[in-house]
């Protein structure tokens, strides 16, 4: 697609959880100890008045019970897609791509045994995974430095500083987006034991509406700033839009992936090179 000419300037694991209300919790998490086995540990409740009052781990969160997936899944290529409408001249795949580069960083990392996951069926309604080491990938800290780099890069090679603004602030939304859905597990930097997630994730109506908003608002600013060069990039966009909506759908059922946690996070990193060749393809036809 190309931009048109008043447009001005310019989501991964998918499976989420069964339904439970969002009663504001503080907990600290359960980890496997060095045997493999889980340590578990008290959950303190809180009313929603008391919402900034920290746990002893440091975490404020939903209530502690049936989740699944790493990450917010459509939102984040909702803000690939409204990035386009500021920063024209970059691509779409490129935007998406650092939209999305917290999760392309973890599941590598995860598949190499670096940070770690694991498959957790109920620990929040919509998401079965239990995120709980993760720091170099999704820390606030070192998301600030994915993101410079990111923007460095690119000005680098493009010499275009709306461009790596736009890559800097996609970066670093992948860490906002994911605090609102997640129980508490997002930390601040790696070696610091806070960690932080409004819970977003035992709602599935809330996260439907949400997630959703970001989704179809990124939708309608992408077209808005765009049009296509053929027909068939209309087909192909509408194509990988409707399959990500379809796959998300089903992500907020919560059910846990198949097999182990290994071959989840490499059909996740299959899965989202697919969707940003998808990214790069309509943004040049």
């Amino acid at each position: 697609m190309v931009v048109k000419p008043h447009a001005g300037s310019g989501q991964f694991l998918w499976w989420h959880q069964l339904e439970s209300s969002v009663a504001l919790t503080a907990s600290v998490e359960s980890d496997p100890g060095e045997s493999g086995t889980e340590q578990s540990r008290p959950v303190q409740k809180l009313e929603l008045d008391d919402f900034s009052v920290p746990s002893f781990r440091g975490g404020y969160t939903a209530a502690n019970h049936g989740r699944r997936g790493d990450a917010v899944f459509v939102g984040h290529y909702g803000v690939g897609l409204a990035a386009k409408r500021f920063a024209p001249q970059t691509s779409l795949g490129t935007l998406v791509f650092a939209a999305l580069f917290a999760d392309l960083l973890a599941w590598g990392l995860v598949v190499v045994g670096v940070e770690h996951f694991a498959i957790r069926p109920r620990i929040t309604t919509t998401n079965p995974l239990d995120l709980y080491d993760y720091p170099i990938s999704h820390s606030l800290a070192m998301d600030f430095v994915w993101a410079a780099l990111l923007a460095v890069t690119y000005y680098v090679i493009r010499r275009h500083w709306r461009g790596s603004v736009l890559l800097f602030v996609a970066v670093l939304s992948h860490w906002v987006l994911d605090f609102i859905a997640h129980r508490a597990d997002m930390p601040l930097a790696p070696g610091i034991h806070r960690y932080y997630g409004l819970g977003l994730y035992n709602s599935r109506t809330g996260m439907i509406v949400v997630e959703g908003l970001v989704w179809f608002m990124g939708i309608a600013l992408y077209l808005g700033a765009t049009r296509s060069k053929k027909r068939v990039g209309i087909y192909v966009f509408w194509l990988g839009a409707a399959l990500l909506t379809w796959v998300w759908a089903i992500s907020l059922r919560g059910l846990p992936p198949p097999g182990t946690i290994i071959q989840a996070g490499i059909s996740s990193l299959v899965f989202m090179a697919a969707t940003l060749a998808w990214a790069y393809a309509v943004d040049h036809w």
